[in-house]
């Protein structure tokens, strides 16, 4: 197997301090209690760690296509690429209503919201009548959501997503990073059809293929220049991410409901991470927030409870949510670990 250049970033980035850790969760029934388990960034992506924990589970899986979608770009087309891909996150320097970049440490909490089934299927049709994607409407309602909250002025930010890659590399690596990052910068109010739009013209320029390039930069750079460049790097890079896991169905005989929640880490590089997860035509959202942000617990439910309120606004009809809020205290001493116990080669 090819080295996995991505995760042994992650592995710098964590020597230097940062949180790598993705967290996931499992939650059988309204009766059952909330599974949560850590999975380092350093050997697994979220699409990867979803299949291992799937796997322990015994949650079958269908077999995921590998086909390259279309041709890989010549070296000087994806250094091109590349070009756009970081053009699409200047050094912004955002009007934060409260901020100190001094501040270090994990999300004082994890938020997280699991939507009813008829909620979940009313917002697949919606995306479906409306000509637009899950990420688009899900993300535009947290961006206004973020900025009402977070800034004086809606101003030009920039969103991470992550981007499962491995079919257009046409390799089906699990147990690896294979994810091609998609800076999305936004100037002003936006809505889902906007952003839809945006993020349809960046896929249709390849851009993924300049993100791939950039995301496994430590191919090419030694572990010191890494390091000096990250220190050195304006904080934050993007105002958040926003990671949509997408639709996930298990294959196995009988019955498996529940929710899974996904949530990417926190960083001060990027302080408000977010993330959307449906299983089994159930969906459910996390947020979490730098300790830069200055916010507690109590801010945090309510950033979440305001992303909710616009979402429902946008889609003309209330939805059936159950909103839940765990500290990360709690959160990490209840968790299990479940990283693969082999390093990168």
């Amino acid at each position: 197997m090819a080295k996995d250049w991505s995760g042994y970033k992650y592995r710098i980035f964590k020597s230097l301090g940062l949180n790598v850790d993705m967290i996931f969760a499992y939650q059988a029934d309204e009766k059952s209690a909330m599974q949560f388990h850590l999975m380092s960034h350093e050997f697994n992506d979220g699409v990867g760690a979803i299949r291992q924990l799937c796997e322990d589970y015994d949650f079958a899986l269908p077999q995921p296509a590998i086909r390259k979608t279309r041709p890989e770009p010549s070296l000087l087309t994806k250094l091109k690429l590349l070009k756009k891909h970081l053009a699409n996150a200047p050094a912004i320097h955002y009007a934060w209503k409260k901020y100190d970049e001094q501040l270090e440490g994990l999300s004082p909490s994890l938020e997280y919201a699991l939507f009813d089934l008829s909620s979940s299927e009313a917002i697949r049709q919606y995306c479906k009548k409306n000509h637009i994607g899950e990420t688009a409407l899900f993300l535009s309602a947290l961006d206004k959501a973020a900025c009402g909250q977070l800034l004086s002025k809606t101003d030009q930010r920039s969103w991470l997503l992550p981007h499962d890659f491995r079919r257009a590399i046409g390799q089906q690596r699990n147990n690896s990073n294979v994810t091609a990052p998609l800076n999305l910068l936004l100037n002003g109010p936006q809505d889902a059809g906007s952003i839809f739009k945006q993020i349809k013209s960046l896929y249709r320029q390849d851009i993924l293929w300049g993100a791939w390039l950039y995301t496994n930069f430590s191919a090419y750079l030694p572990r010191v220049v890494i390091a000096y460049l990250f220190k050195r790097m304006h904080k934050p890079g993007w105002l958040g991410v926003f990671a949509n896991m997408g639709r996930w169905k298990s294959t196995n005989d009988e019955d498996i409901s529940g929710h899974w929640i996904s949530a990417p880490p926190a960083a001060i590089v990027s302080p408000l991470t977010a993330g959307a997860f449906t299983w089994n035509d159930r969906t459910a959202f996390s947020l979490q927030c730098h300790a830069s942000l200055k916010l507690g617990p109590e801010d945090i439910s309510v950033l979440m409870q305001q992303w909710l309120t616009v979402l429902s606004a946008e889609l003309g009809f209330d939805i059936n949510v159950h909103q839940h809020s765990i500290t990360m205290a709690e959160l990490i001493k209840t968790a299990d670990r479940r990283d693969t116990t082999q390093q990168n080669a």
